[in-house]
């Protein structure tokens, strides 16, 4: 609530405001979130997601004249491991409030694609994808829905986006909005689904010899794009339920 209020106080979200601001401040709402676990998420950095996509793509259906390179993602939600931060989990993507709802569905598909690969990579190293899976944000300007990836059978299947989402407020007039919301109570069951999936991938790996998935470069420069993500339609697969949030991760 301190870093909420010291924000308001400084106009920090007063339009017209970039993408920028919006992907730093939810990433140090998520830092703060999870300071007492051994996932941090990391603003604004190269990911191999779309390099391990796109190869799994030419496996399945040939190779194509396109280059494959890491390219920088909203915000990377990594585990340390071995006292660093390389193993990527997770990939959240932002919008503007000026996106439209084209680039937002556009966004959309791209944030699963890139978790996909990330997913199905862990998968490969010996991860119960069917039981430990990760919550995946996306955001548009000061609000936030989250969904579920995971494995059905053969296929990878996305739950639907929380029913309400979630916001920051921008104003001191929003503030008992926010207070009221289910803001926090959602913010910390998705703390409690990461730290348990974060758990999960560790011990997985700690008997995984090969190199890590993910970062290996500590490049972190700005990159601005213009979007949003209200309304979007609903990806195929589990409704979550009413009331307190629930991501259904399979208790250990």
């Amino acid at each position: 609530m301190n870093q909420i209020i010291l924000w308001i106080e400084l106009g920090m979200f007063v339009s017209p405001t970039s993408e920028h601001v919006y992907v730093t401040a939810w990433s140090l709402i998520f830092n703060i979130l999870l300071v007492d676990t051994n996932t941090r998420a990391i603003p604004r950095t190269y990911s191999k997601a779309s390099t391990l996509a796109r190869r799994r793509m030419e496996t399945a259906f040939g190779s194509t004249t396109s280059t494959s390179c890491d390219r920088k993602e909203d915000i990377s939600i990594r585990i340390r491991v071995e006292n660093q931060c390389k193993t990527e989990i997770a990939i959240f993507e932002f919008k503007s409030s000026t996106a439209t709802m084209e680039i937002c569905r556009r966004q959309q598909k791209k944030s699963m694609r890139l978790s996909a690969a990330i997913l199905l990579d862990l998968e490969a190293r010996g991860l119960d994808i069917s039981k430990s899976f990760p919550v995946i944000a996306e955001g548009k300007a000061l609000s936030m829905n989250f969904y579920t990836l995971r494995r059905f059978d053969d296929v990878l299947g996305a739950g639907r986006p929380t029913r309400k989402g979630i916001f920051l407020p921008s104003q001191v007039e929003d503030l008992k909005a926010f207070l009221e919301s289910n803001t926090m109570m959602t913010l910390l069951a998705f703390k409690e689904h990461l730290r348990r999936y974060a758990i999960d991938i560790t011990d997985v790996l700690v008997a995984f010899t090969p190199t890590s998935f993910g970062y290996d470069n500590n490049e972190d420069e700005d990159e601005d794009e213009d979007d949003q993500i209200d309304d979007l339609p609903s990806p195929l697969g589990t409704e979550t339920q009413p009331g307190t949030p629930h991501f259904g991760l399979t208790q250990q």
